[in-house]
């Protein structure tokens, strides 16, 4: 009797080893967002304003997205958003995460700005 429970917590054991071993894919993309503005803007930064006729360099926003897979199945995601701005205002990751929220399959909380 105590050798059909070891082999039983054997058998269990390998099942939940096997498992764990199953491959995962990590899908990786990425893309970059001219946002320079058009118009004249005033700068951030400094003790005074400051209004900018020009950009220098171009501006950008540069977004990293990652999803890790088992299978079909989708284990966690993650979307990075970095831009060339000083800071982001109070409510814009909120009204990021909301027009994304359409979007089939990602989760806005997997979205970071």
């Amino acid at each position: 009797m105590r050798y059909s429970y070891a082999l039983w917590g054997l058998v269990l054991g390998i099942e939940v080893l096997a498992q764990l071993a199953l491959p995962q894919q990590l899908y990786v993309g990425v893309s970059s967002v001219d946002i320079t503005p058009s118009q004249p803007v005033a700068l951030d930064g400094q003790r005074h304003v400051r209004i900018a006729k020009q950009a220098a360099t171009p501006l950008t926003a540069n977004i990293l997205a990652m999803e890790s897979k088992q299978g079909e199945q989708s284990l966690d995601q993650a979307v990075i958003v970095s831009c060339d701005i000083v800071a982001i205002r109070d409510g814009v990751c909120e009204l990021v995460r909301k027009k994304v929220s359409d979007i089939e399959g990602l989760d806005p909380q997997k979205v970071f700005l």
